[in-house]
């Protein structure tokens, strides 16, 4: 995927905290702050989703600036989830490795094309997407 042109695209984790105010600063107790980690690698860009951490994701091109003077990019959105309950050594889940994070972000490669390596059933977990991104 390319946005706004050919780029290097980044991968941005926006933790969403909660900063307590100091007494008569404001009205308020307590306000969010976005703290913006963009990922170095694809270990890095490994999301597990978890209720109590709220967190936002953002897929973008630095190199391009929107008129407000933002990178240009997307926003991604999870949508409904579920967490396998093998445990990661059981050959199934070795297979289906690709079930520990709910968000992978990994660059191209024409190879890698299925989550699950290329024939799944006779698979040992040996060409799964968790093996490439741990390259």
């Amino acid at each position: 995927m390319d946005i706004d042109g050919p780029s290097n695209n980044s991968f941005v984790k926006v933790n969403l905290q909660k900063e307590m105010t100091s007494p008569g600063e404001s009205p308020r107790r307590s306000y969010l702050k976005a703290v913006r980690n963009v990922a170095k690698t694809e270990k890095d860009a490994q999301i597990k989703l978890k209720l109590y951490d709220p967190l936002e994701f953002h897929v973008i091109n630095s190199n391009k600036k929107s008129r407000v003077g933002n990178p240009v990019g997307y926003k991604v959105v999870p949508g409904g989830t579920a967490a396998s309950l093998l445990d990661h050594d059981d050959p199934p889940q070795k297979r289906a490795a690709f079930t520990n994070n709910q968000i992978w972000v990994t660059p191209y490669n024409e190879s890698e094309q299925w989550a699950a390596g290329l024939f799944v059933y006779q698979s040992q977990g040996d060409d799964t997407l968790a093996v490439w991104s741990d390259r």
